[in-house]
């Protein structure tokens, strides 16, 4: 059963997506290795639960036997820390010479007309009611700055908590700030109430030798009724590090991934000469203190705690997560636990919650509110492969290698809402995530694009006899199989190809409690890796890139008959997508030689009207620059027709006509000379005649306004 927390009280709850992504592997062998995929069909994933603590605990006991070593936890997918017993003893725009524009043409009287919109056609990108860029509309994610009314809320800048700002006419000024001694790295707001989220300190003092610290998360809760005075209401510490958080309607969504960092493992301890007899005889001191600990371990020590502390020091701590809310993927998918909390901020704060959870290791946070998408990661284990041949096909002297099978993005599916957290359905799709763009809800189906690798990457190390084809798209061809949940399989046609990573969409539909695959397309980008996604309602777009960049055009609108519509290959690649309206997208990535060596950022903009032609309207180019927006999505603001991009010392700004990209220009934040910025942390805020954007810097962050028409600084507070 589902439990509220409140310091231990416990009451019923409410629901949660999750989702698996690629995770690492390790030499030994784990339980239940993920078996070769076929290409056209997917077996879902199940999901238990366990009726009190010590089955649970058994469980993980279990497990953990074979995979725990004279160094811990094999695999980062287990997770878990080990303690050393004791011993005897970005590059920034140099200046405005390179920056270029052109304008591609249709034909030499000017751009063809466009054709009438589909019926069912793309949507815009989302607004923030907080001034910063998101997935879903009306669901609001944590980040460095914000918006709230007529103030500026920020975790930048010299003081190590929060910061007010208030705009006023064409300048700002600090209205409060609030020191609370750490580092928050993102924030959210809900009315009066600030979410200041980060991980927690290191400690002042180690603890004492073969006792862990485990990695923690810090939620502190601060009132801004007075913006001049906030003030701390409480602070929640939990095991692990923050997925993501997502904010609806007054209801916090917060995903943490928690290793079990309180087993006290140790490594084996080496002093003196070393010969190979010595750390044999270390080493096997070492596994037998360690297979000591897992048959002695509690159920405290593997599930992740919490500790709530009041403004005025008083604390109360215990488990995040009744035994009752944690479940089990019927495919081994590590040792850590994915915590899913829900807080009704209008009712309780961070001092009481909602909560279910998963034994699994990494995750990729996806929520539309309602429901919620994390991806955790699927158990690789090795296996042997072909070793290299001479040219006379002898074996070779070298090593065998030895590689993992491609890894699964397993897929739990919760409900969210004010009322808790419910486990709806699992599933399992081939590959891994690139991002949280990777997952969208449409129409009560979940579409995931996925892609599919070499263990290590890039092209396979090793004979090409042993590397299976893999096709690479030519033109939309249905295969005609379906899988167990009734899917067509459109792969396209396709050539053979050396190189092992390709990419695809599943559809994926709750039946029976499982999320089975109900459509699928494959074949994308033979060769390549997926740099950027988007939904958009019954589309997808895609790019794939290696050393060119083919933007592919999806119709999903038959959900179990998804298929390639048209694509465009082009130098380069756009890793952050953006549709500007039903007819139109804008692209922010990397211009590109034919080798695919990058040359600075480049934006373009796609005429995607007809889906089966999409056309390169226009780009404009930054040379020798890397747009913050690779990093994090958040960093990209679109507004009244003009696009804003943070590049290393200023804010790359593009106006967005019709079929064609302005002049670019890059606005200069401080009149004292830029600081040298974190670009991924750089937020523009825009309204009717003025850009305010807030630059984080070493030791200090600015806060610049510009004219929004003519783009002139008109001032910049350092703060």
């Amino acid at each position: 059963m589902n439990h509220l927390r409140a310091a231990g009280v416990a009451v019923p709850l409410g629901g949660i997506v999750l989702a698996a992504a690629a995770g690492a592997w390790s030499l030994t062998p784990g339980p239940a290795p993920l078996p070769a995929a076929r290409p056209d069909s997917i077996e879902p994933a199940g999901y238990r639960t366990f009726g009190g603590c010590q089955p649970l605990l058994d469980y993980l006991r279990s497990s953990a036997r074979p995979l725990v070593g004279p160094y811990g936890l094999q695999g980062g997918a287990a997770g878990g820390r080990a303690v050393r017993l004791p011993t005897g003893g970005s590059a920034g725009w140099a200046g405005g010479d390179g920056v270029t524009s052109e304008a591609v043409r249709a034909a030499a009287s000017g751009a063809a007309a466009s054709a009438p919109l589909p019926a069912a056609a793309a949507p815009a990108a989302p607004a923030s009611g907080t001034g910063t860029n998101v997935q879903v509309a009306g669901v609001d994610e944590a980040d460095v700055s914000k918006r709230a009314g007529d103030l500026f809320l920020t975790v930048a800048g010299r003081v190590q908590g929060l910061t007010v700002l208030r705009p006023a006419g064409r300048t700002a000024s600090v209205a409060g700030r609030l020191d609370l001694g750490w580092r928050p790295s993102e924030l959210v707001v809900d009315g009066k109430t600030v979410l200041l989220l980060g991980p927690t300190p290191e400690p002042a003092a180690q603890a004492p030798s073969g006792t862990p610290i485990p990695r923690r998360t810090r939620i502190a809760e601060v009132n801004v009724d007075d913006p001049v005075r906030p003030r701390l209401v409480r602070t929640l510490d939990i095991d692990g590090s923050s997925v993501g958080a997502r904010l609806a309607d007054g209801v916090l969504r917060l995903a943490v991934s928690a290793a079990p960092d309180r087993l006290p493992f140790v490594v084996p301890r080496l002093q003196g000469p070393l010969d190979g007899a010595k750390i044999a005889k270390a080493e096997a001191a070492a596994l037998t203190h360690n297979r000591g600990v897992v048959a002695a371990s509690r159920i405290d020590q593997w599930l992740p705690r919490y500790t709530v502390t009041a403004s005025g020091g008083a604390a109360t701590s215990g488990s995040l997560l009744s035994c009752d809310d944690v479940g089990v993927p019927d495919r081994f998918s590590g040792l850590g636990t994915v915590a899913l909390l829900t807080f009704d901020l209008h009712t309780g704060g961070v001092s009481r919650w909602r909560s279910g959870g998963v034994v699994a290791g990494g995750a990729t946070l996806y929520s539309t509110g309602d429901h919620t998408y994390a991806a955790t990661s699927a158990w690789r284990s090795p296996v042997p492969v072909v070793p290299p041949r001479t040219t006379d096909g002898r074996p070779s002297s070298s090593p065998a290698m030895i590689a993992a099978p491609p890894a699964g993005t397993q897929i739990h599916a919760f409900s969210t809402t004010a009322r808790g957290v419910h486990y709806l359905g699992s599933g399992q799709v081939d590959g891994r995530l690139l991002d949280q763009y990777a997952l969208d809800e449409y129409q009560g189906r979940l579409r995931v694009a996925t892609t599919t690798e070499p263990a290590w990457g890039g092209e396979q190390p090793f004979a090409a006899s042993a590397v299976p084809a893999v096709p690479a798209v030519q033109s939309p061809e249905p295969a005609g199989t379906r899988d167990e949940g009734g899917a067509v399989s459109s792969t396209p046609r396709h050539s053979p190809t050396r190189r092992a990573s390709s990419n695809a969409i599943s559809v994926l539909q709750l039946r029976g409690g499982r999320l089975v695959r109900v459509g699928y397309v494959g074949g994308l980008g033979a060769g390549e890796l997926i740099r950027g996604v988007r939904f958009a309602g019954p589309l997808d777009y895609v790019v794939t890139f290696r050393r060119t960049d083919p933007l592919y055009t999806l119709d999903l609108s038959n959900p179990t008959h998804p298929t390639v519509a048209g694509d465009l290959t082009l130098l380069g690649y756009s890793a952050y997508l953006h549709p500007i309206d039903a007819g139109r997208l804008l692209g922010v990535g990397q211009d590109a030689t034919g080798e695919g060596a990058v040359q600075g950022v480049q934006l373009s903009l796609f005429d995607v009207v007809d889906p089966s032609h999409p056309r390169l309207l226009d780009r404009v180019r930054l040379p020798g620059s890397w747009a913050g927006t690779e990093a994090d999505p958040h960093a990209f603001t679109y507004a009244g027709g003009l696009a804003l991009v943070p590049v290393g010392t200023g804010v790359l700004a593009v106006r967005v006509d019709r079929n064609r990209l302005g002049t670019p220009a890059v606005l200069q934040l401080d009149g004292d000379g830029s600081p040298e910025l974190d670009a991924s942390a750089v937020r523009t805020f825009v309204d009717s005649s003025t850009l305010w954007t807030i630059a984080p810097g070493p030791g200090r962050a600015v806060l610049a306004v510009h004219d929004a028409a003519t783009l002139t600084r008109l001032s910049a507070v350092s703060f």
